[in-house]
């Protein structure tokens, strides 16, 4: 049977304090947005440290490896317009959560094979044609972010929910076994088992002794009837 292959995507988030977006918010965008874009090979995002908040960057490789994006927690960009054409509409983004999903989407979208091919109409290079799709497509992206978002957002604190219950009771497990170890009963049960193991390794020693003193008497023998013989 066969089984699609799931790309391998790594996240790393270098923004520092209060310009640094969760991990636990940016690891599921970042693939949900890949599963829509449909990319096939393994990819990393880094998310840079912003210097001031209005600072808003991306990068990628088309049909790449790599992109960046720089985007301050705080930064609320609510109209996007791609001022490299004079002809590129304005999209409508409502806070900061949608800015960054944005943006997102639009570099990711870069990745995949789709949009590469974005930039080449009718077999001809076009730059602000293949910018126009990649936000048509971000901007769609944006809009099912809007109406998946609340049932991810569940999704992702029940998983924080249920890793820190996890982690409760693995605590609450190695102490257990720390107060345990303090016990006179579980230091005994410890030193009557090695008392166990080194008898039996010292009953092994006996037998070999045994067995390689009947060898060197058996040599012994076999030397002296050879000596007996040379002299006859």
């Amino acid at each position: 049977m066969h089984t699609r292959f799931k790309p391998s995507i790594g996240v790393r988030n270098n923004a520092r304090g209060k310009a640094r977006w969760p991990d636990w918010f940016v690891r599921p965008v970042v693939e949900w947005i890949a599963s829509r874009a449909k990319i096939d090979h393994d990819f990393q995002v880094h998310i840079k440290n912003p210097s001031r908040v209005s600072r808003i960057r991306g990068r990628a490789e088309l049909g790449g490896h790599y992109c960046n994006i720089t985007h301050h927690r705080r930064a609320n960009r609510e109209d996007w317009i791609d001022h490299r054409f004079t002809w590129s509409p304005s999209y409508v983004v409502n806070g900061p959560i949608e800015s960054v999903v944005f943006l997102l989407a639009h570099e990711i979208f870069h990745l995949s094979s789709e949009g590469r091919r974005a930039f080449h109409v009718h077999n001809k290079p076009s730059q602000s044609g293949g910018e126009f799709r990649t936000n048509e497509w971000a901007y769609g992206t944006l809009k099912a972010f809007r109406s998946e978002w609340p049932r991810m957002r569940v999704r992702i604190i029940d998983k924080i929910r249920r890793e820190r219950v996890t982690a409760k009771r693995r605590v609450e497990r190695e102490q257990q076994h720390l107060a345990i170890k303090k016990t006179t009963a579980y230091k005994r049960s410890q030193a009557e088992a090695a008392l166990a193991r080194w008898e039996s390794k010292r009953r092994r020693c006996d037998t070999f002794i045994v067995k390689y003193k009947r060898k060197l008497r058996a040599l012994a023998a076999a030397e002296t009837r050879a000596a007996r013989k040379a002299a006859s």
